[in-house]
């Protein structure tokens, strides 16, 4: 499809879409549209190789990335986001949405997962068990109750600061990091 058929509602995230050359839709791969004022980025379904979307500080309260089998690196944080749903993610590495209002995440569709940056959202739990790549996380100022990472798992950092864990699950968190810049 061409970029000049796509329709796009907001002309801010076409005009993004437009500067990366590409005429096809099958040619872009990469998107970066940082501090835009961006509300919608309806047209994103029609660019099936995109790997790289980079929409971090705008005004999204939705967005549907699973028409984008080919994203590894996801940054939204910083906008007014309530759900996030990956399963159409599988190759997702790098995920950031830090300061949004996100109270549940399913990562058991994104297994290659290796860095969740999701601090100060509304998270309650998060279950890593089919993350057996993560390695850096952090989700410091959250309602979190319970983190589950798999069993050996040892990540580089662990941030999860100004939750609701228990010492005792703080305890059980430790034995997955041994790095100087975790804190729990």
């Amino acid at each position: 499809m061409k970029i000049s058929d796509i329709p796009f509602e907001d002309k801010t995230f076409e005009a993004a879409v437009k500067a990366t050359g590409a005429e096809d839709s099958s040619q872009v791969t990469a998107i970066t549209c940082r501090k835009r004022s961006v509300s919608s980025a309806q047209g994103i379904e029609y660019l099936p190789n995109l790997k790289r979307l980079d929409l971090t500080r705008n005004r999204l309260s939705a967005l549907d990335t699973r028409q984008n089998p080919m994203l590894e690196e996801l940054c939204i944080g910083n906008n007014q986001l309530e759900t996030l749903d990956l399963s159409g993610n599988a190759n997702l590495i790098h995920l950031e949405i830090f300061i949004n209002d996100i109270a549940t995440l399913d990562l058991s569709r994104v297994p290659k997962l290796e860095n969740l940056y999701a601090d100060a959202n509304e998270l309650e739990t998060l279950d890593f068990s089919s993350n057996l790549q993560i390695d850096e996380v952090k989700v410091s100022d959250n309602n979190l109750r319970q983190i589950t990472f798999p069993k050996g798992c040892k990540l580089s950092v662990l941030q999860a600061e100004n939750n609701l864990l228990s010492d005792e699950h703080k305890a059980a968190l430790r034995v997955h990091t041994q790095s100087h810049r975790s804190r729990i």
